[in-house]
């Protein structure tokens, strides 16, 4: 019985010791969580996609996830450029205020050339009087390639009919589309596509001919695209690969001439085989539909041709049919029916036209281009060509029925064009056009666009770092244009030759009309205004101009003289807030929230009254603000600019 209570004594103590410790470390592990918490403010754990990598697909929701758990209310996340979706908030262990991560699902499909920044401001925790901005860089996704096809290229076909099925390394996005070119597919008809997932079936619904090589071209037509509605305004084609293939003889037919559907009346029917014929089995077994008068020339025991007195009709499907059991010399015979079909040429049809219908952004130095299936007469076509708003120019003629207009002077900015052929085009060797042929197309803004370097996958040493966010983006704008006058330079080396103050006791202390304000390697602080960077360019005897109060109109002139000019601005994701603290040297600064740099390197429109300003960003890289949205934006500092001559 003693031992039994000694047994149980033991057990008690162990089991109040174990307890104890695991209730040391549990508070120790609150503990050290609550200093982290405190000591460290909230930042970017993990996303999707990474920074600086592409978002694979846009059917993936953006997933931002945050260090800390932060209050849902004051989060304000922006995706520039702008694309319509909508943000879900995770609830934090059930804790409805609070949220670790974050998903955006997009309704919109932007072009594969996009570079997205996520920026998310208003990132606070709970209890503390703080407000972060963090972000995240990525480029949008790309167009897909061709890993495999059947059948595969150079392959022998043995049908009348080609069936493609293609093999892509990811799915097309809901904004583009597989496009066709070849010289057999003579509309949009001539072929049709099924896509599911990552393969494309593609079924040629024209006739190949036996013996002859085809070559296909595959492109990608990506454009803007809302789940609702849909845009060609921002259409682009992108080629991702070219097919060849070569068409079998059959039962010993490698060849019928002529082919196609534009057929000449007076053309000359012939027949070519791999093996010598038996002419008594082939007058036998050939029928032509509709039928006409002819006879049999043998040109070799290989080749023949069906000779006639009189011109095929116009405008007539033919029919070259040798039935089953056509006699060889060495004692075979054809398995199965041999039918070959032509169509006469018939009323002038276009085939192509430049620029293509619809399009917009057309260069305003343009010559326009109709491309005819059939040999015309020239004057008549001419005479049936039309262009309105109405242009004055000259025309030249192509050995392949193109006629281009070439106007005297270059057309108008932004303007609706619609230009084509009224009826009456008089064919040569066919029939009259019966019907018009009407096209359109929208010129571009007037453009002036400066070669400076700028933030992009192929040049990244211009874009500033976004994780941990980088507060450099002035000192990068800075090393654009030294670039652009020969000099590369690090931020860091800027920084230091400008000079930097740290100091920060929730409040800077610096003063950035004279000094860098933040550390030394530009990952925390607010930036640089304009006085310190025009130093940097005077000590390399780099001409500039401070500009102070300035107008759109006049930057945009230094624009159009060939000189770039640096900016500070609002970066339109920030809460907007402007503030003042008063530097260490006494000098009140003046600066706001989301303070931001870059280059302005071009317009869109006239230097007096510019539509768009072309920005050189270190965030974004290259991008567009509309006038009105640039000046507000530029308005936050009393819109300076430093022109660098």
């Amino acid at each position: 019985m003693k031992l039994f209570v000694k047994v149980r004594k033991k057990s008690l103590i162990s089991f109040v010791v174990f307890f104890l410790l695991l209730l040391f470390i549990l508070i120790l592990l609150l503990v050290l969580y609550y200093l982290w918490y405190v000591g460290n403010v909230p930042y970017i754990k993990w996303s999707y996609p990474r920074t600086e990598t592409v978002w694979s697909s846009y059917k993936d929701p953006i997933i931002i996830s945050f260090s800390h758990p932060v209050k849902k209310s004051t989060l304000t996340p922006r995706i520039k450029p702008e694309i319509k979706g909508v943000w879900v908030w995770d609830s934090w262990f059930g804790i409805d205020g609070l949220t670790k991560t974050g998903r955006f699902y997009p309704s919109q499909s932007l072009t594969s050339d996009q570079r997205f920044v996520v920026y998310i401001s208003g990132v606070s925790r709970k209890g503390f009087n703080e407000s972060h901005e963090l972000g995240i860089v990525f480029n949008a996704p790309k167009v897909p390639k061709i890993i495999d096809t059947l059948p595969r290229p150079g392959a022998i076909q043995t049908s009348e009919n080609l069936n493609i099925k293609l093999k892509l390394d990811k799915s097309l996005e809901d904004n583009q589309t597989i496009v066709l070119r070849s010289q057999i597919l003579k509309t949009d008809n001539s072929y049709s596509i099924k896509v599911l997932n990552n393969l494309v079936y593609v079924n040629i619904n024209e006739k190949l001919e036996p013996g002859l090589n085809y070559n296909i071209e595959v492109w990608v037509k990506e454009g803007d695209y809302l789940s609702e509605e849909s845009s060609s305004s921002s259409n682009r084609l992108v080629k991702i690969g070219q097919i060849n293939y070569q068409t079998k003889e059959v039962d010993g037919l490698i060849g019928v001439t002529p082919n196609g559907d534009s057929v000449k009346v007076n053309e000359r029917i012939r027949l070519r085989f791999t093996r010598d014929v038996d002419p008594k089995s082939f007058e036998q077994k050939l029928v032509i539909s509709p039928n006409f008068d002819y006879k049999v020339k043998w040109i070799t025991s290989k080749q023949v041709e069906i000779l006639r007195s009189v011109n095929l009709e116009k405008d007539t499907v033919y029919s070259i049919h040798l039935k089953n059991g056509l006699l060889y010399s060495d004692g075979t015979s054809t398995k199965s029916d041999l039918i070959h079909t032509f169509k006469t040429i018939g009323k002038v049809q276009v085939v192509d036209v430049f620029p293509l219908n619809q399009s917009a952004n057309q260069p305003v130095k343009l010559k326009i281009k109709i491309k005819f299936d059939q040999e015309v007469d020239k004057s008549s076509a001419e005479n049936s060509f039309f262009i309105f708003p109405k242009v004055a120019g000259k025309f030249v003629w192509y050995e392949d029925n193109t006629l281009e207009f070439i106007p005297e002077k270059q057309l108008e900015y932004r303007m609706n064009y619609t230009f084509g052929v009224k009826p009456g085009v008089i064919s040569v060797h066919g029939l009259d056009s019966e019907k018009e042929f009407s096209y359109s197309f929208r010129t571009r803004d007037n453009l002036v666009v400066l070669n400076v370097p700028t933030c992009s996958p192929s040049s990244p040493a211009y874009c500033q770092p976004q994780y941990p966010v980088s507060f450099s983006c002035n000192v990068y704008a800075l090393k654009m244009v030294l670039a652009w006058k020969g000099y590369n330079l690090s931020p860091r080396s800027i920084i230091s030759e400008m000079g930097y103050d740290d100091e920060y006791d929730g409040v800077w202390k610096g003063n950035p009309n004279k000094v860098y304000v933040g550390n030394a390697d530009g990952s925390w602080g607010y930036g640089v205004y304009w006085d310190p960077s025009k130093r940097i360019l005077d000590s390399r005897g780099i001409r500039s101009e401070i500009v102070k109060n300035w107008s759109i109109s006049g930057l945009a002139k230094k624009i159009e003289e060939g000189f770039p000019v640096v900016i500070w601005r609002y970066n339109g994701t920030s809460k907007v807030g402007k503030y003042t603290w008063v530097a260490k040297d006494g000098e009140t600064v003046k600066a706001i929230s989301g303070q931001h740099g870059g280059v302005v390197t071009g317009f869109r429109g006239s230097s007096e009254n510019p539509t768009h300003i072309l920005l050189n960003d270190p965030w974004f890289g290259t991008i567009w603000l509309d006038a009105i949205t640039f000046d507000y934006y530029w308005s936050f500092l009393d819109r300076v600019g430093l022109v660098v001559y």
